[in-house]
């Protein structure tokens, strides 16, 4: 099986940080290594995919011990944290 390779602008926008951010975490180990091809650096769409899947796993289980709803939004690609609205709304009625 064959993987895809994407490039910087497509990591980007799956992941929605800074460049600077992006090596960062390639650098301490936090997010899959780029692979050198040529003056380009790609990545394996099944990484960083994979990636992202840790992350939204990581995110649920973490909203789910503090007992803060969340919920998948859109065509699932990301966790939306719902916890920042509830708490507005708790806070304007009793308040």
């Amino acid at each position: 099986m064959t993987s895809r390779l994407i490039d910087l602008t497509a990591v980007l926008a799956r992941v929605p940080v800074s460049k600077r951010t992006l090596g960062r975490w390639c650098s301490n180990g936090t997010f899959p290594r780029p692979i050198r091809c040529g003056r380009r650096v790609v990545w394996h769409d099944v990484d960083v995919s994979a990636w992202i899947e840790k992350m939204r796993a990581a995110d649920a289980a973490d909203m789910a011990a503090h007992g803060l709803p969340y919920y998948a939004h859109g065509d699932g690609r990301d966790v939306v944290r719902a916890a920042k609205g509830t708490a507005s709304k708790e806070t304007r009625a009793n308040g």
